[in-house]
């Protein structure tokens, strides 16, 4: 082993196991720390936001759009012929100020069919006051034919006979929350039913 005497009588190791040692751990170190460092560099970063897909992005603006405009519709059955018609569907909010209430729902229907079907129909479900009062009901009109089959259980569809009618209804149950934080709820309703232009 070889000793330096310095000025101050410091000794100083000059090649020892110890130093070797002590410089590999360094070495080890400084590897460690560029190739952590190299891996954190190369992740990719989570916290920024993909970009929409086209079709995502067409979803929203139609969504946006839908808020406005009602949807076509297009069905067919043997009875009606060809039906088209639009739907409307709208979340809204009573008081603006109330933020426990769940948001009211208003949807419309409006449909004509190629043999002279008519249905014009509005639902409504209307909630306020901290989800204390509810109103559910609807209003509709529709204009159709129907087929009777007479009275028992001796029918055939040779007995069938068709008639025409228009009819007006309007329903609506107002219900009030008795039980504070829970679901449960009393209410009082009226259904008015109104028959017209029956054609046999």
């Amino acid at each position: 082993m070889h000793l330096l005497i310095s000025s101050n009588t410091e000794l100083v190791p000059m090649k020892t196991k110890k130093t070797k040692s002590i410089m590999r751990y360094k070495i080890f170190i400084l590897l460690f720390s560029i190739g952590i460092s190299q891996h954190v560099l190369g992740q990719e970063d989570t916290t920024k936001t993909k970009e929409p897909s086209k079709f995502d992005a067409f979803n929203k603006k139609a969504e946006r759009l839908f808020t406005f405009l009602p949807v076509p519709l297009y069905s067919y059955s043997t009875e009606a012929g060809n039906i088209v018609g639009l739907a409307k569907f709208n979340m809204i909010r009573l008081d603006r100020t109330d933020t426990i209430s769940q948001p009211s729902k208003i949807s419309e229907l409006v449909t004509v069919s190629s043999k002279g079907r008519v249905k014009v129909a509005v639902t409504t479900d209307l909630i306020w006051d901290e989800n204390k009062y509810m109103v559910l009901g609807y209003i509709y009109f529709k204009k159709q034919e129907e087929y009777i089959f007479g009275i028992g259980n001796d029918v055939t569809i040779q007995d069938a006979e068709e008639f025409g009618y228009s009819q007006f209804r309007f329903s609506n149950t107002l219900y009030r929350r008795v039980v504070k934080n829970r679901k449960f709820y009393v209410g009082l309703g009226f259904d008015i039913a109104d028959y017209t232009q029956i054609v046999y």
